[in-house]
């Protein structure tokens, strides 16, 4: 039997498709010797090439032509499927049964799908970048798999989450690097309370969904006594400092009151207004709606805080308005929600009913081949804080927005039709 240590290396390394983050799924390998879950590849193929006969590898580009019998007809990687046996069991790789669970992704990897460039983006030159600061590394003060961004209402301090080195980073509102601390346990998420301190969303800590620390590092308490399936992700917190939590063991939600303790779960696994496929992150908006990216459905979902569904907007897809696995997300004064499109290499804006408004950053792969943004944050009201990641390639830059761009447009008066 594989150490834990072991497996979650074969996993981060070889078990995980680069489209959907999970252990492979009836993994098939394409010409090119690159191997994605049949469903999944089924799915970029479907979305895009599927009337030309041929496709570009999401990896290499390599171009592919589709067999008789379409992605069915790509070999399984037997190699594959007999490793997942060794390290998970058979029933992993051969393919679940119909209605039973699929495997659990336990790693945070960039998933490395590329899209065709194309030009199907509205004509908006990208905002202009003002800074740029961190840097790929290992040690404290670098970044391998940044993960969550949250910056205090207090001194614009940034705080980064890093799930490949547990740290937690702060830089200046200008990009300098304060100090950093290490925990002893999977981080992911952060938050800032109303007290100032940090609620980050944990795993491998027990059965504790959140840990809540001093600024400097010092652990205050830790929230949780029976989640350690859930394997958390996203958090926010609410007007009233409730904490909002995201699974991706679960794909439910869960809002903690106040205090931190149980108060309200919604969702499973599926494509419904009820339902949720790997909902990484989430944000609150102005009237305390959740704003949550449903990344494995290439949605955006708003609910009300007792997990009402409110409404969705999105779908697979390249052109504007269309996403292709969201992950990070914000809302500006306006409603407006700000998604870090990654598969798409690319920031889009949509207005609080959904409406494509614009694409503020486009062309992230410019900095390397799979070089994509995982979230976004605002600091103050003018600047757009966007996390990129990519392989050996991690760093924040700052843009400046013109919010007033992105305002909603005033309904004419009646009055306005009169002239003197």
């Amino acid at each position: 039997m594989a150490s834990a240590d072991i497996r979650e290396q074969l996993e981060d390394s070889f078990l995980s498709c680069s489209i959907c983050l999970q252990t492979f799924n009836r993994p098939k390998a394409l010409p090119c010797l690159h191997t994605f879950c049949a469903d999944c590849l089924r799915d970029y193929v479907t979305s895009r090439y599927d009337a030309i006969g041929h496709f570009p590898c999401p990896i290499c580009r390599q171009n592919i032509a589709l067999p008789t019998g379409g992605v069915s007809g790509f070999p399984n990687n037997h190699f594959i499927i007999g490793l997942c046996d060794a390290v998970h069991g058979s029933q992993r790789a051969h393919g679940t049964q119909e209605g039973a669970s699929r495997p659990k992704w336990s790693g945070e990897r960039t998933p490395l799908l590329l899209v065709a460039q194309n030009n199907h983006f509205a004509e908006e030159k990208p905002n202009q970048i003002i800074r740029r600061f961190g840097q790929y590394g290992n040690t404290q003060n670098q970044m391998r798999q940044p993960t969550g961004i949250a910056v205090s209402p207090y001194t614009d301090d940034i705080f980064v989450t890093d799930s490949g080195l547990n740290t937690v980073t702060v830089f200046t509102a200008t990009g300098n690097v304060i100090h950093s601390f290490a925990c002893d346990c999977s981080v992911r998420g952060v938050a800032i309370t109303r007290g100032g301190t940090l609620l980050l969303v944990v795993s491998n800590a027990g059965n504790s969904l959140l840990r809540e620390y001093t600024i400097h590092g010092e652990q205050l308490a830790s929230y949780g006594s029976f989640y350690s399936q859930e394997n958390p992700f996203g958090i926010a917190l609410t007007s009233r400092n409730q904490a909002v939590v995201t699974s991706l063991g679960q794909n439910c939600v869960h809002i903690l009151n106040s205090r931190f303790k149980p108060s309200v779960r919604f969702g499973s696994k599926g494509r419904g207004s009820t339902h949720f496929s790997m909902p990484y992150y989430v944000a609150i908006n102005a009237d305390d709606e959740l704003v949550i990216a449903d990344s494995g459905n290439h949605r955006i979902k708003i609910h009300k805080l007792d997990g009402t569904f409110v409404r969705e907007f999105g779908k697979q897809g390249s052109k504007v308005g269309e996403l292709f696995y969201p992950m990070g997300l914000c809302v500006d004064r306006y409603k407006n929600v700000f998604v870090a499109d990654a598969n798409n290499f690319r920031v889009q804006v949509f207005s609080a009913t959904g409406n494509f408004i614009g694409t503020p950053v486009k062309d992230t792969f410019e900095y390397g081949l799979d070089v994509k943004p995982v979230n976004v944050a605002f600091l103050r009201d003018n600047v757009l804080l966007v996390m990129l990641r990519g392989s050996r390639f991690c760093e924040i830059q700052a843009y400046v927005i013109d919010s007033e761009k992105y305002a909603p447009k005033k309904s004419p008066k009646w009055t306005d039709c009169f002239c003197c």
